[in-house]
């Protein structure tokens, strides 16, 4: 009878992976629901930003712009190729090169 009432069908390591796979679950659904709420928040900034675009061109009588200075386009395209490289390699761990010369080629 002994034998029996200390039987147990599951191991303590069983009970213990699955007490952390539940609280990771629990901890992954609050993130979710986080991420979710950011997902909203973002949404939101974008149509607040949309607004106040659109709000700015109807003030300056003007239904959209570009740029046509080729040289500044240049310097905002070589921004942008440069940050998202640097973010990429903060991402991953990796030091990326703080800039490069004119007419030299960056490598991705």
């Amino acid at each position: 009878v002994q034998v029996v009432g200390g039987f147990s069908l599951f191991t303590d390591g069983f009970v213990d992976v699955f007490a952390t796979s539940t609280e990771n679950g629990r901890r992954l659904s609050a993130l979710s629901e986080r991420i979710r709420g950011l997902k909203n928040d973002l949404t939101r900034m974008q149509e607040a930003i949309d607004r106040r675009y659109d709000d700015e061109l109807a003030a300056q009588g003007i239904e959209s712009w570009t740029i046509e200075n080729d040289r500044l386009k240049g310097i905002i395209e070589r921004f942008t190729i440069f940050t998202h490289k640097q973010q990429a390699g903060d991402l991953v761990g990796l030091n990326v090169e703080e800039g490069v010369e004119a007419g030299d080629i960056t490598m991705f």
